[in-house]
């Protein structure tokens, strides 16, 4: 868990961003835009930062499990079309 938020927080700042979502899935060839990544941001930060630190990052996946950026990536996707119909 905490070798995919590090893939995913490729400043290293110790949070994630919405541009970071938008690069992580880009990089294994989904094209997402900035509001989906922002509801993706949204689904997981619980103190309304607009990012995801290491704890909210571990208490989400606790509830939704996952074990690599690929799953995650699946998760997300399935999040951001459900999302859109709604």
């Amino acid at each position: 868990m905490r070798l995919a938020f590090n893939s995913v927080d490729k400043n290293n700042d110790g949070v994630i961003e919405t541009s970071e979502v938008i690069a992580a899935l880009k990089s294994l060839g989904m094209n997402i835009s900035e509001s989906q990544a922002k509801k993706i941001l949204q689904s997981i930060d619980s103190d309304g930062t607009m990012t995801v630190d290491w704890d909210e990052w571990k208490y989400y996946f606790l509830f939704h499990p996952a074990t690599t950026v690929n799953e995650i990536a699946r998760f997300w996707k399935h999040c951001t079309i459900s999302d859109a119909g709604a």
